[in-house]
C-alpha cells in the first residue's frame, strides 16, 4: 500500500483500473472521490463504458454514500459522461435506468426530479399506433 498512487489520480495505470472494476465496491467516499476520474477515463479509453454506466446508475445506498464527497463540478463531470453514454447506448432497459439517475441523484442543484418524468413515462409507456 505504501506505493499506491495518493496525490495524482492521473498516475493510476488504466489497465489496472479496466481489469478489477468490482474493486470500487471496496472504496469510501473519499476514496471515490480520488479515484472516479481515473476509472472514466479508463473506460474512455477502452471504448467500453457499460460498467461505469452501470455503478454510477444503479444506484444503492452504498453507492450513493460512496458518490456522496463529489463536488459540484465533478458532479457535472459525471452528468456529461452519462450524458454521453445515453446517447450511446442502444439498451432500452438502461437508456431507461440513466435517465432515472440523471433526472434524480445526478440532477442539477435547483432542478426537481419531476421534470424529467414526462420523459421517464413516455419511455416507459411508449405509444403503439
Amino acid at each position: 500500500r505504501a506505493c499506491d498512487e495518493k496525490q495524482d489520480w492521473r498516475g493510476l495505470p488504466s489497465k489496472y483500473l479496466t481489469s478489477d472494476r468490482g474493486g470500487l465496491a471496496f472504496f469510501d467516499a473519499e476514496g471515490i472521490r480520488f479515484h472516479l476520474p481515473a476509472f472514466l477515463l479508463a473506460e474512455l479509453e477502452t471504448g467500453d463504458l457499460s460498467m461505469m454506466a452501470h455503478y454510477l446508475s444503479h444506484l444503492s445506498d452504498h453507492v450513493c454514500w460512496q458518490l456522496s464527497l463529489l463536488s459540484e463540478p465533478q458532479r457535472q463531470a459525471v452528468r456529461a459522461w452519462l450524458h454521453a453514454h445515453l446517447e450511446d447506448t442502444a439498451d432500452p432497459s438502461e437508456h431507461l435506468t440513466i435517465r432515472r439517475s440523471l433526472d434524480g441523484f445526478w440532477s442539477e442543484p435547483g432542478e426537481t426530479e419531476s421534470e424529467g418524468a414526462s420523459e421517464i413515462s413516455s419511455l416507459e409507456n411508449p405509444k403503439h399506433p
